[in-house]
């Protein structure tokens, strides 16, 4: 690992989650090709893309929330039912399970995750991934950088994400943000009882 990227695994949290993903493994040239498609269409879900907006309009939703409430609580809901919508289309590049299938440590730079056969370190790897409750799905590249083998039959593997866009790095971040503050209230809601 070179002194950069253990700087960058300092400078991201790290959660553990539960997480619906798949993995696939690329040659060298299987992984310049995907880059190129990721770079030329991004492969996020409509769920995400609306997400994505509504993060830009929050500036504009706290100052309606603050003059005009009324106006405010009328677009909070038209969100969550546009929300709905989306996840009722749905996302047909969606192949991953509407349900967590890995209990994986997550930031924004990297992942760790149970998998069923050994990955080689130095192997390109592309990840499927969808985030939840919010259904938010990347797909990234990655690097494995360790594997090891478990008492389950099962490998634990480490992949540093590569060529992750600040948009899909963002949203990782945002993500892991809300899962602490999630897992903060109901540590501090467990305190209380």
């Amino acid at each position: 690992m070179t002194d950069t990227q253990a700087r960058e695994r300092r400078r991201f949290f790290r959660i553990d989650d539960a997480v619906a993903l798949a993995v696939t493994p690329l040659s060298r040239d299987e992984r310049d090709a995907r880059l190129k498609t990721l770079q030329d269409t991004p492969q996020g879900s409509l769920v995400g893309e609306l997400h994505v907006e509504r993060e830009g309009l929050l500036p504009v939703m706290r100052e309606l929330e603050t003059s005009q409430p009324a106006v405010a609580r009328y677009l909070r809901l038209l969100e969550r039912q546009v929300d709905l919508l989306a996840r009722a289309i749905g996302d047909p590049g969606d192949t991953l399970p509407d349900a967590p299938t890995h209990d994986v440590n997550l930031s924004a730079q990297g992942i760790r995750f149970p998998h069923g056969e050994a990955l080689e370190p130095g192997t390109s790897v592309e990840l499927s991934l969808k985030l939840f409750p919010s259904r938010l799905r990347l797909v990234l590249l990655g690097e494995v950088v360790a594997c090891q083998a478990t008492n389950t039959n099962a490998f634990d593997v480490a992949v540093d994400f590569r060529d992750i866009t600040p948009a899909d790095q963002e949203l990782l971040i945002k993500h892991i943000h809300a899962r602490q503050l999630g897992t903060l209230g109901a540590e501090e809601s467990q305190e209380g009882a």
